[in-house]
């Protein structure tokens, strides 16, 4: 395992500053996989016309009964309410 900390700025659609820690974790279940983890704090201003979001299940991450899961859940943005897709395929047993 390693760890990393950056400093940010960004321009454009968000105009701020970020500090940021990411965990990295090599080979621990499958060989040729790794994943990371980071925890990110962002200063200033963000164009606020972006309705959704996506994040993508990190392969090779779940353990356990999920083991094999992949997927991605999209986050969609309509006024003050939040509504989240998650879209996945588990692992025939």
């Amino acid at each position: 395992m390693r760890t990393c900390r950056s400093d940010k700025t960004f321009q454009g659609d968000l105009a701020g500053v970020s500090k940021s820690e990411t965990i990295t974790a090599a080979g621990i279940a499958v060989k040729e996989s790794a994943a990371c983890s980071a925890v990110k704090r962002v200063t200033g201003v963000m164009d606020r016309g972006k309705s959704s979001w996506n994040i993508t299940v990190v392969p090779d991450s779940a353990t356990s009964e999920l083991t094999g899961l992949t997927g991605k859940m999209g986050i969609i943005i309509e006024g003050k309410e939040h509504k989240y897709v998650f879209e996945h395929l588990r692992p025939k047993e």
